[in-house]
């Protein structure tokens, strides 16, 4: 339950994200190509670099989230020590982490859309919603499926962010599939248990 809660949170803030930055950074503006750099530069982090640096972010005495939430006037947030804050807290790290892989492969579909297809539709009246809705999306399907299949995959396979930075904690509010097998067989010794989990796992994977 708590690996799909996850999923439900990661999936749509990648894909949508994604897909914002790729719209954004393929305009022909000026200093556009620092965006793009800056956009993709987490991918390249190691996942224990970025899980310790949201941690300390993400204190709930001293992070940096919660020191300009209070600049703001808003109450400081639990965050990673909340039951309910704690595995969207990840989801949102992991989806800054890997959003700039989302984001290249939306543009890569972007740029293979003819420019013709848009100048029509503008020619017979089409706004730019109905641009995004009746032409940009049905010629990005090939790559929102595979974005879609694989940022799935990705989230039924969390481990580092939870092994790093809440041992599926607090109240195992954060225990998600991978770390409950990791658990099981180094923890509790229950290698033949974890491995039954692991084969249904892949099973499940390999179907998706």
């Amino acid at each position: 339950i708590n690996t799909v809660y996850y999923t439900l949170w990661y999936v749509p803030i990648q894909t949508i994200f994604g897909l914002v930055l790729a719209i954004l950074i393929q305009q022909p503006l000026r200093g556009v190509t620092l965006f793009r750099i800056g956009y993709y530069l987490p991918v390249v982090i190691s996942t224990v670099v970025a899980s310790v640096l949201w941690k300390v972010m993400l204190d709930s005495q001293s992070g940096l989230v919660n020191s300009v939430l209070s600049w703001l006037g808003i109450a400081r947030q639990p965050f990673l020590i909340s039951i309910k804050q704690a595995l969207p807290s990840l989801s949102i790290m992991l989806s800054w982490k890997w959003v700039g892989l989302t984001m290249v492969i939306f543009l890569a579909g972007l740029n293979t859309i003819p420019k013709e297809l848009y100048e029509a539709a503008v020619i017979d009246g089409a706004n730019t919603l109905q641009l995004f809705l009746f032409v940009t999306i049905p010629l990005l399907k090939p790559q929102l499926l595979y974005v879609l299949v694989t940022n799935t995959i990705y989230a039924f396979k969390i481990f580092t962010p939870v092994y790093v930075i809440t041992q599926g904690g607090p109240q195992e509010s954060t225990l998600v599939i991978v770390y409950y097998i990791f658990r099981e067989a180094f923890r509790f010794n229950r290698l033949g248990y974890a491995s039954a989990i692991a084969v249904i796992l892949t099973l499940f994977l390999i179907g998706l």
